[in-house]
């Protein structure tokens, strides 16, 4: 099923592909998913509130710079309030997943474990503090 991409900033809304109205038109696979996604991370993470659109289910990705990942949440309130660390991913209720079925949590994870780090990331403390410890046991060892 190909599916229409609509980016905004803080959010993508996912719709059945029609002709002149995407930003980008994928496939509705958690790999095509991931790549156009991670394509727009910069476009995406930005702190502002979002109204989720009517007839959609939500999704929220968001960076963890302990963890290094990003983790998903159902995100269905009216309005969502972001910080720069997270984005939301909004579903038409006709688009199905590669099962057939309405987009999951759990196929939501897999999308999340195959994005690209947060654009801020290499400049956090945490990524410098991990790139230090790894320097000081290469010297040691």
């Amino acid at each position: 099923m190909q599916v229409c991409l609509q980016f905004n900033s803080g959010f993508l809304y996912v719709a059945p592909f029609v002709v002149g109205s995407c930003d980008a038109v994928t496939d509705a696979t958690i790999q095509d998913f991931a790549q156009q996604i991670g394509r727009q991370l910069p476009l995406l993470v930005r702190g502002r509130s979002v109204s989720k659109p009517k007839g959609s289910r939500g999704f929220s990705f968001h960076w963890s710079n302990a963890q290094m990942k990003w983790d998903v949440i159902p995100a269905n309130d009216p309005v969502w309030s972001l910080d720069g660390a997270e984005f939301l991913v909004y579903l038409d209720q006709k688009v199905v997943s590669p099962l057939g079925k309405p987009w999951s949590a759990k196929e939501m994870q897999y999308v999340a474990l195959r994005l690209p780090p947060h654009p801020g990331f290499a400049r956090s403390w945490e990524s410098a503090q991990r790139v230090a410890a790894r320097y000081l046991a290469a010297q040691e060892g």
